[in-house]
């Protein structure tokens, strides 16, 4: 998608782009966020304090919101 917005830019109107734009960023968040949610998993898989639970719940909230951001977005695109 990158590619053809940055190459025939001139053939969608700007809202387009924009929402598009939104997506493609909500999709590289919550890739990051995924990664970020099962490093931290893997490391403190058998962890037992509950600073470690909160942490874990701390990265569990903002991957949801993440994608119900991302959601929004891809909803906001097929009203269009």
């Amino acid at each position: 998608m990158r590619f053809f917005v940055a190459n025939k830019a001139e053939l969608i109107d700007f809202e387009t782009i924009s929402k598009l734009s939104s997506i493609d960023q909500g999709i590289d968040i919550v890739n990051y966020k995924s990664k970020n949610l099962i490093d931290f998993i893997y490391k403190k898989m058998e962890s037992t304090l509950v600073k470690d639970k909160e942490t874990f719940i701390i990265y569990l909230e903002e991957l949801h919101e993440s994608e119900a951001s991302l959601l929004k977005a891809f909803n906001d695109y097929l009203k269009l």
